[in-house]
């Protein structure tokens, strides 16, 4: 496992949880590809510094916690645990003051110290059902 794969990750998930989105522009290329991009998101680093500012808007305490990182070359994964408040919109969901506490999967491709690329999975339907958007129940 590389030292400076996971500095650099370690570095990415660090500047999101103190709300620093000028970090990114060290830390990611700015022809990053999102593979799973957010309603409406633009390319690149400003799409994804857009998109991550929009959610945290939605959840202005969240905290993401990683939970294991493995690193394979110029790729890596990062399972993590994301917690917070909703206090702003989230895809035209008012505010609900509700607690969220799903998990999420990030996969990184890593290209000149920068991250260039990332596949991402987010427990949704757990986050909209806690916001009470819909219910979970089964009958």
């Amino acid at each position: 496992m590389s030292r400076e794969h996971l500095d650099l990750i370690a570095r990415f998930y660090a500047a999101f949880n103190r709300h620093d989105m000028d970090a990114l522009d060290e830390l990611v290329r700015p022809d990053i590809v999102d593979h799973n991009p957010g309603p409406g998101q633009p390319p690149g680093l400003p799409g994804l510094k857009k998109s991550l500012s929009d959610f945290r808007v939605a959840f202005p305490d969240m905290v993401v916690e990683n939970q294991a990182i493995v690193c394979d070359g110029d790729l890596a994964m990062v399972r993590s645990r994301c917690r917070g408040t909703h206090e702003g919109d989230l895809l035209n969901l008012p505010p609900t003051g509700k607690s969220v506490d799903f998990d999420a999967i990030d996969n990184w491709r890593i290209e000149g110290g920068r991250l260039a690329e990332i596949w991402h999975v987010e427990e949704v339907a757990k986050l909209m059902a806690q916001i009470g958007a819909f219910s979970l129940s089964r009958r």
